[in-house]
Formats: C-alpha cells, structure tokens, sequence
C-alpha cells in the first residue's frame, strides 16, 4: 500500500513537472516570436533609413557641384571683383568703440 502511494505520488510530480516544462517552453517560444518580430521592424526600419542617407548623400553631391554652385551665384548674388580702392590699411581703420564690461566685442 505504501508504495503505490509513493508510485502514485511519483507520478503525480512527473506530470507537474512536464505541464510546467511545456508552458515554460510554450511562453519562452511565444517571447522569442515576439522579439523576432521586434527585430526584424527594427533591421526594416535600419534599411530605410540607410536608404534615406544614400539618396541625401547623392543629393547633397549634386547640389554641391562647383558649376551649379557657380551659376546660381552668378544668378542669385550681386558679387563683383574687390576693387583696390576697398583695400586699406590698418591704421586707417577707424577705433573700436568701447563695450560695456562682461561682453564679449
């Protein structure tokens, strides 16, 4: 009698022990799905945004050509050649005026 009480508690054990093991594995199974889910939008969202810098690199390459640049300042900005009369010397630079103490000139 003893001993089919133990068997029986032996057995009762086991049968906790298994369902506990498959819940355990069945959430370990479900949080891994959950992560892998999570690090494929991040690898999607990392791909895309390499993407958008490519393409700003690429646009910042063709804005930046020195002819573009060139023409639009031709168009756009009323430059001319320094003529000798603006070059001086320094002594003939009028005297800084006075700041207020604790500002920067």
């Amino acid at each position: 009698m003893r001993r089919a009480a133990l068997t029986r508690a032996a057995f009762v054990l086991v049968a906790v022990a298994a369902v506990g093991a498959a819940s355990l594995m069945f959430y370990v199974g479900d949080e891994v799905r959950v992560l892998r889910q999570r690090l494929d939008a991040t690898e999607a969202r990392i791909a895309q945004d390499r993407e958008a810098l490519r393409v700003s690199a690429t646009e910042w390459s063709y804005f930046n050509r020195p002819a573009k640049l060139a023409g639009l300042a031709r168009r756009h900005l009323a430059l001319a050649p320094m003529g000798a009369q603006r070059i001086i010397r320094f002594e003939d630079l009028p005297p800084r005026r006075a700041t207020p103490a604790g500002t920067a000139p």
